[in-house]
């Protein structure tokens, strides 16, 4: 049986990588919602609700709820950044 520390370290790993990123330069390719935030938002929401119901007291549900608003701040949906 896994460890709670290695589980939840498991959903910080696919949380961040839905997340996404954008690797460097003008020409670099975007991974995750900053690729297309259409198909991997409901995926990361989806995988957010699951840690939240498993793990309620993690210390990194604040940390993912700031870069979620985040998300929804850059595409200029001021309403669910709240």
């Amino acid at each position: 049986m896994l460890s709670h520390s290695v589980c939840v370290w498991g959903q910080v790993d696919t949380q961040g990588t839905l997340l996404g990123w954008k690797e460097v330069g003008r020409d670099g390719d975007a991974h995750g919602i900053k690729q297309d935030f259409a198909t991997y938002m409901p995926q990361l929401l989806d995988s957010f609700n699951s840690f939240e119901k498993e793990y309620p007291s993690a210390s990194t549900m604040q940390a993912f709820r700031y870069q979620i608003a985040q998300a929804y701040w850059i595409k200029r949906d001021w309403v669910k950044t709240r």
